[in-house]
This record gives structure tokens, C-alpha cells and sequence, in this order.
């Protein structure tokens, strides 16, 4: 959800149906849940460290060699992020796509510490209408859109990556 000014807004329904606001750090998007990510027109490497100032969390990636191509990542929440959440915190990924196509999740759900290395990766990947499975390569568009929820009540956002796997 977005207010104005750009301010950024997570929502968190509770059972009896009241709904608690917190605005997000600077730098951390939001998922509105409805439809496909869109990639923008020039795409960076999945490569390197990716983290926008002041946000809520900092993506190193790492290509490993060897049979198959395998895009892997270390996921670290930053001092704003440690701050805002609190302790512990969730993180996930519901709805990833490579090259356009939703895939079933790469990642673990993972319930930790603030000052946890999430760690994740992928090598094949099956597509959520078909069930058809693919296989990381060169050139492929992936779409990592991580949620968090903190362990202080309604402190919640996403950080999206939408890179380009190298060679």
C-alpha cells in the first residue's frame, strides 16, 4: 500500500479484524499482491551486492561453477532493518518468476534472527501453471521478491530483485 509523499505502508490484519499501520524505512518497497512483477528495461547482473540506502536488507550474490548453472545468494538485514523489525524476523518469497513465467517459491521460509545470513539459491526451477521444470542459464530474467515480517507488531515490508543471471 502507498500513501502520498511516497511514504511506504505495510498492513497486517489481525483476527479480529483490526488493521495495524507501520511505515516502512527509507528505501524499502512494498508488493501490492496483485499480478506479475515487470522487469525495467536495462537489467543489472545477478551478481554482486544489491541494497538500496537506507533499506531493510542487503542481497549478495554469488555464481557458483560447475555442472549446471546455479544462481545462489547470502541475504543480510541491515542496521536499519535489525532496528526497525527488532529481534527476530520472517522472511520469504512467495511469488518469483524467471523470465516472466511464475515459478514455484526458491526459497525456504525462514523464521531467525535479525542477525541471521539467509542463505538461498537455485539451480532448476518448476513453473507454478505447468509444472514443467527449467534450468538456470545465461540470460535468464529472475524476479526474487523477498517478504519480511519483523517480530514488532505490523513491522512488515518486501525488497524485490529483478536481475539478469551472468555468464
Amino acid at each position: 500500500m502507498r500513501i502520498s509523499r511516497g511514504l511506504a505502508v505495510s498492513a497486517l490484519t489481525l483476527a479480529a479484524g483490526a488493521t495495524v499501520l507501520a511505515a516502512a524505512p527509507a528505501g524499502a518497497a512494498t508488493t501490492s499482491g496483485a499480478g506479475a512483477v515487470k522487469p525495467p528495461a536495462k537489467l543489472k547482473p545477478c551478481s554482486g551486492t544489491w541494497a538500496k540506502k537506507g533499506g531493510v536488507a542487503k542481497v549478495v550474490f554469488h555464481k557458483r561453477a560447475g555442472k549446471g548453472q546455479k544462481l545462489s545468494w547470502d541475504l543480510y538485514i541491515t542496521k536499519a532493518g535489525k532496528d526497525w523489525f527488532g529481534p527476530g524476523v520472517i522472511t520469504s518469497i512467495e511469488k518469483a518468476a524467471v523470465n516472466g513465467k511464475a515459478i514455484k517459491s526458491p526459497y525456504k521460509t525462514t523464521k531467525a534472527s535479525v542477525n541471521t545470513d539467509f542463505k538461498g539459491g537455485m539451480t532448476k526451477y518448476t513453473l507454478v501453471k505447468t509444472g514443467k521444470t527449467g534450468v538456470i542459464k545465461k540470460g535468464d530474467v529472475v524476479v526474487l521478491p523477498w517478504h519480511f515480517l519483523g517480530s514488532r507488531m505490523g513491522h512488515m515490508t518486501s525488497y524485490t530483485v529483478t536481475c539478469k543471471v551472468p555468464a
